[in-house]
């Protein structure tokens, strides 16, 4: 995949003019400072990424609230770091950069982990022993709101919620969606991005983004996996997509 492929962030709809492919602001939390180079040599000569502040991690990590200017779209952030500050430290960067996306990097191939840190908030996971091209693929990926991982904790993860689901004693009172709210959550459910279900919709991406918004605060999450694991686990939505009944 080319690292420049970049989807629009105008968030309009039917334009005639063709997208305006802007660069990911990429931040990388990355404590060892060889991995870090390694990876900065890697991404650095990438069109389509635009990196903001430096190599030193700790600098970020005591920051009590981001300066302005520093607004990435998403943050890499190494798996050991969330092994010496536990799975909080994902709703920390959350907190820290609301917009942003969070892509998880590190060694750790254990599915349980992976499928614990993609539950705590985090957008995806990327093993380091794969490809550097795949790790252009992630960035895309979870730059766009989707999940990205190994498939295996990705299931897991969904097995997860739907047991949750099963054993769940759902209440529901003074917290329904709206049928346009609905639309939109099914269309998480397909793995639509933003772009997508605003074309679906027939509205701006920006005001796709706004409905989130407001689910986020109503169902008090910070993610759209967190979004969909509590719509599905209080019924809001069915776990299957709708059998295609055109090929019958």
């Amino acid at each position: 995949m080319s690292p420049v492929a970049r989807r629009s962030r105008s968030g309009t709809v039917g334009d005639v003019e063709p997208d305006v492919r802007l660069p990911i602001s990429l931040l990388m939390l990355e404590p060892g400072l060889w991995r870090y180079l390694g990876l900065l040599h890697v991404l650095s000569g990438a069109p389509g990424i635009n990196f903001l502040g430096d190599k030193d991690y700790n600098k970020i990590l005591t920051l009590k609230k981001a300066p302005p200017s520093l607004k990435p779209d998403v943050v890499m952030l190494s798996y050991s770091l969330v092994v010496d500050f536990g799975l909080a430290l994902l709703a920390r960067m959350k907190d820290l950069f609301p917009r942003a996306n969070i892509l998880v990097h590190g060694y750790e191939a254990k599915i349980e982990r992976i499928a614990d840190a993609l539950a705590a908030g985090a957008n995806g996971y990327f093993l380091l022993s794969h490809e550097p091209e795949e790790l252009f693929e992630a960035l895309e990926i979870v730059d766009k709101g989707l999940i990205c991982g190994p498939p295996e904790a990705v299931a897991l993860l969904i097995e997860r919620m739907r047991r949750r689901k099963g054993n769940a004693v759902v209440a529901m009172t003074g917290q329904v969606v709206s049928p346009y709210e609905l639309t939109i959550l099914k269309m998480l459910r397909d793995g639509m991005g933003n772009k997508e279900i605003a074309a679906k919709l027939g509205v701006a991406e920006v005001t796709v983004k706004s409905h989130l918004a407001k689910l986020y605060r109503r169902f008090k999450v910070r993610t759209r996996l967190q979004l969909f694991s509590y719509a599905m686990e209080h019924g809001l939505i069915p776990t299957d997509r709708p059998k295609d009944r055109s090929a019958s």
